[in-house]
């Protein structure tokens, strides 16, 4: 898991607290809580031996725990 934590700056913490006042900082910084988060629970899952599902350029693909990308061409139950 990610170790380093960033403290927010004065106006990132303005834009959570009023989201109107400037919406794109706020989904900018949403979507880095995002990207964080994933980045975390893909290590974790690697950790534990699971594949971590996710999207490749559009396509369907799971990560397997050493690294490895497949692509899940077909939806099978």
């Amino acid at each position: 898991m990610s170790e380093a934590v960033e403290e927010l700056t004065a106006d990132e913490r303005a834009d959570v607290l009023d989201p109107f006042s400037n919406p794109e900082a706020f989904k900018s910084l949403w979507t880095k809580a995002g990207v964080c988060a994933a980045k975390d629970a893909q290590e974790e899952n690697a950790r534990l031996g699971i594949d971590s599902p996710g999207t490749v350029d559009g396509r369907s693909a799971v990560r397997t725990p050493s690294g490895e990308i497949k692509f899940v061409d077909d939806c099978k139950l």
